[in-house]
């Protein structure tokens, strides 16, 4: 049975409100945590550039640039309970079930550990609405 985390990316105290969020992308899309970025899927770009962009657009175009950036989860299994193609599954299964076409994600399976886990990072920010996660 996975385990799932979830944290807040907030904004960060000093320098750019959005600080946290590119360095949540970063951390998730490491290549060398993803096989060289094999293990990494998004609906908002192909690198951590163009995602970050992707979200900060969307942020920008409804005014919430600040306060919370948005959410990283982790998704952890038992050590041998899953390999890198099931944990991927279960993380692209969760990201099109929770987040759909409404909210830009990124995730990604590390493997540089005993046990396979993946991580997600999702802007706070609804990509068609003056929503955000914790209005739903």
């Amino acid at each position: 049975m996975a385990t799932t985390i979830l944290k807040n990316i907030k904004e960060a105290p000093k320098g750019k409100a959005s600080q946290h969020l590119i360095n949540s992308i970063k951390y998730i899309m490491n290549p060398d945590k993803t096989e060289g970025g094999l293990w990494v899927g998004s609906n908002s770009g192909v690198t951590p550039d163009e995602i970050y962009d992707c979200m900060m657009n969307t942020k920008k175009e409804y005014g919430k640039e600040n306060g919370r950036q948005g959410y990283h989860y982790v998704i952890s299994f038992p050590p041998g309970a899953c390999d890198e193609a099931t944990c991927y599954k279960v993380g692209k299964e969760f990201c099109e079930a929770y987040f759909g076409d409404g909210y830009e994600y990124v995730f990604a399976v590390h493997n540089d550990h005993e046990h396979m886990h993946c991580h997600i990072a999702v802007s706070y920010t609804h990509l068609r609405a003056h929503e955000t996660l914790s209005d739903l």
